[in-house]
């Protein structure tokens, strides 16, 4: 069963803050130490539920960053804004790759620029996954009012089945 699993970067980052830094630049640690905490939280999910984890299934891994600002872009250039996207999915995905060996399991990786939901649902449909893995922030009703839940925009964009973790 190919499964696709989700790491999504908060809408509310501003990739556009690091890449204009690009020659001190620092990835900011507490976004990353918050993000992890989220996914170690769905992959704990799928260790703890079998039916979720095995060699019986497939996995892709998919990260997406929103697109560094043109003007940013030209700023920095172009090798610059790629060594972010790059630099930024390995940090995402360094914990997910111990894990799925830590189980003797094989993953693809992928990461996308562009909007979460969209990247995500296009990704999907491509792949013909049978199930999307998707933690949840759980922003609360009114957050999610007002930025939108990745997740919900994922359900509205696809037919493939989503599971989500808390």
């Amino acid at each position: 069963m190919p499964t696709l699993i989700c790491d999504k970067a908060d809408a509310a980052r501003a990739p556009d803050t690091e890449v204009a830094h690009a020659g001190n630049r620092q990835h900011d640690d507490t976004d990353h130490r918050r993000r992890q905490t989220y996914t170690k939280r769905l992959l704990a999910y799928l260790a703890a539920h079998d039916e979720w984890l095995g060699s019986r299934h497939e996995y892709t891994v998919v990260h997406s960053v929103l697109a560094v600002p043109h003007c940013t872009a030209a700023l920095v250039g172009a090798d610059e804004v790629r060594n972010f996207y790059e630099e930024d999915a390995e940090l995402v995905f360094r914990p997910i790759r111990a894990f799925f060996e830590q189980h003797g399991i094989k993953a693809h990786f992928v990461h996308t620029v562009g909007h979460a939901a969209e990247s995500i649902a296009k990704l999907a449909a491509e792949g013909r996954f049978d199930l999307i893995v998707m933690g949840s922030r759980d922003h609360g009703d009114l957050a999610n009012l007002e930025l939108g839940s990745v997740a919900t925009q994922v359900i509205a964009r696809t037919t493939i089945p989503v599971l989500l973790v808390r």
